[in-house]
């Protein structure tokens, strides 16, 4: 709780250190940016890499108070719009990035090693890299330069997509409901390498 008082600090663990071992052919950081709210934000930073290659495998390491990252790729120009609307580093959006062609390449979470796709398949990497980071609530004045590292083939691979298969509104609980149910039809062959379910707020399990 946010108004618990902190216990005695000689009790605490020792913080891990973490290791990277990645190796990576492309290495992206964020600008440098300081929390300037103690809520939840959302803030988008788009980055030009004008790479014409498939994403094999990849990883990030974030700052000390990012509570998740969402990785998106886009051939359009339209979240640098949406950056130069905004006077600080990046800007904010909660669902997705706020482009009509984003596309989605992958997520971190405390706790993920980094992810490598299965072999002769990878992520088509458009023009444009987009790090949505979330920063978690209490980290006002706080500084961040979190980083996307990826692996990369440059021969022509079978080709990976993220989609969200329940819509997000779906999943809303009116007063008084404890369980929702949501579905989706998959119209056509596809060979499922992993899903991702997640949520926020109220939520408690996934089945």
């Amino acid at each position: 709780s946010s108004s618990a008082p902190y216990g005695n600090p000689k009790d605490a663990p020792t913080p891990p250190v973490y290791k990277n071992t990645f190796k990576a052919d492309l290495e992206i950081s964020i600008p440098e940016y300081t929390i300037t709210s103690d809520s939840d934000v959302y803030r988008c930073f788009p980055i030009k890499v004008n790479v014409d290659k498939f994403i094999t495998a990849f990883h990030c390491i974030p700052g000390k108070y990012v509570h998740h990252v969402l990785i998106y790729t886009d051939d359009s120009d339209r979240c640098f719009e949406l950056d130069r609307l905004d006077p600080e580093p990046g800007y904010v959006n909660y669902w997705g990035i706020g482009s009509p062609t984003e596309k989605q390449i992958g997520v971190w979470v405390p706790g993920f090693e980094p992810i490598f796709y299965p072999s002769g398949m990878g992520q088509r990497l458009e023009k444009n890299i987009i790090i949505q980071v979330h920063y978690a609530p209490r980290s006002k004045g706080q500084t961040d330069q979190t980083k996307f590292l990826a692996k990369l083939g440059s021969q022509t691979l079978r080709e990976l997509k993220t989609e969200p298969l329940i819509n997000q509104t779906d999943l809303f609980l009116p007063p008084g409901i404890t369980t929702v149910q949501s579905s989706a039809v998959i119209d056509r062959k596809i060979t499922m390498i992993s899903v991702f379910p997640h949520m926020h707020l109220w939520g408690k399990s996934m089945e």
